[in-house]
């Protein structure tokens, strides 16, 4: 029989494929396969992180004030690291704008 705190909550509830992206990341041979996992892997965090503030706006009864949080150092955290794994720039190329920050102020 199994407790109910055993079963799986956030992420791995919510989507079962969120592992093989998160471990197919770091698991990948190339850069180029590294970098979409890792992209892949952002848009999750960023589209989780953009319907838990839609709930936290609305006044839903599912916001969690914890998992937003969460969600939001995850995806810093993220784009820190995006930001140093890609490569250089070639000499003579321009390097595009870095992505806004998010913040929990309203706008």
């Amino acid at each position: 029989m199994r407790n109910l705190g055993d079963a799986p909550h956030g992420p791995e509830r919510q989507d079962p494929n969120r592992d093989k992206t998160l471990h197919g990341a770091a698991e990948a041979t190339s850069s180029a396969e590294a970098q979409f996992g890792t992209d892949r892997a952002l848009s999750w965090l960023r589209r989780e992180l953009r319907r838990e503030r839609a709930r936290g706006r609305s006044g839903h009864w599912t916001y969690n004030l914890s998992r937003h949080l969460a969600l939001l150092r995850d995806v810093r955290r993220a784009e820190g690291e995006a930001l140093t794994a890609r490569p250089a720039p070639l000499p003579g190329t321009r390097r595009a704008a870095p992505a806004p920050r998010l913040s929990l102020d309203p706008v």
